[in-house]
This record gives structure tokens, sequence and C-alpha cells, in this order.
């Protein structure tokens, strides 16, 4: 960065030079106007036009470059803009993936409670009639829960979609804006380019 901003300081201080060159003609032009020779007034003459000549030139390019650093800059945004929209989608896969991951661990440990409960009720060991009701109940409340889990999750999973789907709608619509906005600036360089000739 510093390194960039003191390319930035050089140049201008490039494209100064004809200005000051311009500055100093004129100003020896005052200073001798009295009492300077035809050959001494015409040498000046031809030097402060080969100065205008130069200075021209320099605006020019600053015109090109100002153009070109326009350019960069709606490049710039456009490069930002698609690395937000990776960047979100990135996010987003992982983010899925940790719910597939949570998910999955919560349906080995529903399944393992299940089971539990099932070899219980299945166990060759005399029950009475009240612990085997206390033990299909609570399997019932556990397929409950998971029914209730599940549908919660599908939710919360079309909730999140349906964010995702928005903020994609608003950097689409972003980029138009940016685009808009370079044909215009596009148009009105042109226009003043017709201008200026």
């Amino acid at each position: 960065m510093f390194d960039e901003d003191l390319l930035i300081k050089n140049r201008l201080l490039i494209e100064e030079r004809p200005l000051k060159k311009v500055l100093k003609r004129c100003s020896s032009i005052i200073e001798h106007h009295y009492n300077a020779t035809h050959e001494f007034q015409e040498s000046l003459n031809n030097q402060i036009n080969i100065d205008f000549t130069y200075f021209e030139l320099t605006i020019k390019r600053l015109a090109s470059l100002w153009k070109t650093n326009k350019l960069e800059i709606f490049n710039y945004s456009n490069e930002k803009l698609e690395l937000d929209k990776m960047i979100l989608s990135t996010k987003t896969n992982i983010y899925q993936l940790y719910d597939k991951l949570y998910q999955a661990q919560k349906i080995k440990l529903n399944k393992l409670e299940y089971n539990k409960l099932t070899n219980e009720i299945q166990s060759d060991q005399p029950k009475d009639r009240k612990t085997l009701q206390d033990l299909i109940n609570k399997l019932h409340a556990e397929i409950h829960a998971l029914k209730l889990e599940k549908k919660s999750y599908i939710n919360i999973w079309h909730s999140r979609k349906s964010q995702f789907a928005e903020t994609i709608i608003t950097l689409q619509a972003i980029s138009n804006n940016i685009q808009t906005e370079k044909e215009q600036e596009k148009s009105k360089g042109l226009t003043e380019t017709e201008i200026q000739e």
C-alpha cells in the first residue's frame, strides 16, 4: 500500500512539471517584457509554445489516466462483488454441512437411545406392567420429539434458504447498479471527449 501511494505521489510530481515550467516561463516574459530584445522575445515565444504543447499533452494524459482509473475502480468493484458472492456461497455451504453433521450426530444419539429403550422392553428380565408402560411412554415421547425436531429443522432450513435467495437478489441489484453507472460514466466521458475535440 505504501509503495502504491509513493508511486501515485511521484506520478503527480512528474505531471506537475509542465505546469511549473509554463508558470516559470510566463514569469520570465513578465520580467523581461520591457527590456527584452527581439531575438530574446522570439526565443521566449518558441520556448513557451513548446511548454504549452507539453502541458496540453500532460492534460490529455491525465484525462486518459482518469478514465483508466475509473475503469479499474469499476473492475475492482465487480471483482469484489463476485468475491462477496463466492464468500457468501461458501459460508452458506459450510453452514449447511455443519447442520447436516449436527443432524447426523443427533440421529445417531437418538438411534442409540431408541435401541437402548427397545432392548430394555425386549429383554428377558421380567418387568411389571408399570415399568413396561413407562418405557413405552418414554419411547413414544422420543419419537414425538424426533418428529417435532425434524419439522423445526425443515422450517429453519426453508427460512435460511429464503434469506440466502434475498441476499443473492440484493447483490445482483448492486451489480446491475454498478453496470448502469459504468455505462453512464462511459457515455458521459465520450460526450466530454467529443466536446473537447
